[in-house]
C-alpha cells in the first residue's frame, strides 16, 4: 500500500529515438528534463543545488521489432532515473516512444495496429510479426 504523502513516479519521454539510445545510454546531464513533471520546480535552478538529482539507472525490457521490416527483438533499455528534492518525485526518462506499464514500445503498438485495421490481419499473424518468443504455448494453432 501506498503512504498518502508519497509522490507517484513520473515517466518523461526524451527527445532521443529507442536505436540511438540503445547505441549508447546518455549521460545524467544530457537527459535531465527540465522540470519536475509533478511539482514543477526546475531542475537547474541559478545559483542553486540541481533540483532534480540524478537517482540512477534502472532496466526496461523492451518486444519487439526497432524497425517496421525487421525482425522481432526483445531488447533492454537502461532508463535514467532522477529524485526531486522539492517533492520527493522519482522521475524516470526514457527514448521517445517507451510507455509506462507496456512491454512494447508505441510504435509497436501502432504497427500492430495498422496490420490489424487497416490490412486485415488475424491475431495470430501479428503475434508472429511483433512478438519475439516463437513458442506459445498449448492454445497455439497447430
Amino acid at each position: 500500500m501506498r503512504d498518502q504523502n508519497q509522490s507517484q513516479a513520473k515517466i518523461v519521454q526524451s527527445q532521443l529515438d529507442i536505436k540511438r539510445w540503445l547505441q549508447q545510454t546518455p549521460s545524467a546531464e544530457a537527459v535531465r528534463p527540465g522540470c519536475c513533471p509533478a511539482c514543477q520546480a526546475p531542475s537547474r535552478p541559478p545559483g542553486l543545488p540541481l533540483g532534480l538529482w540524478g537517482h540512477g539507472l534502472r532496466s526496461r525490457q523492451l518486444r519487439g521489432p526497432l524497425e517496421p521490416n525487421g525482425p522481432p527483438q526483445l531488447v533492454e533499455v537502461q532508463l535514467r532515473r532522477y529524485q526531486c528534492r522539492s517533492c520527493k518525485a522519482t522521475v524516470t526518462v526514457g527514448p521517445r516512444g517507451v510507455l509506462p506499464r507496456r512491454l512494447y514500445a508505441a510504435g509497436v503498438i501502432a504497427l500492430a495496429l495498422c496490420l490489424y485495421g487497416l490490412l486485415g490481419w488475424n491475431a495470430f499473424s501479428i503475434r508472429e510479426r511483433i512478438c519475439p518468443w516463437k513458442v506459445m504455448g498449448d492454445a497455439a494453432p497447430g
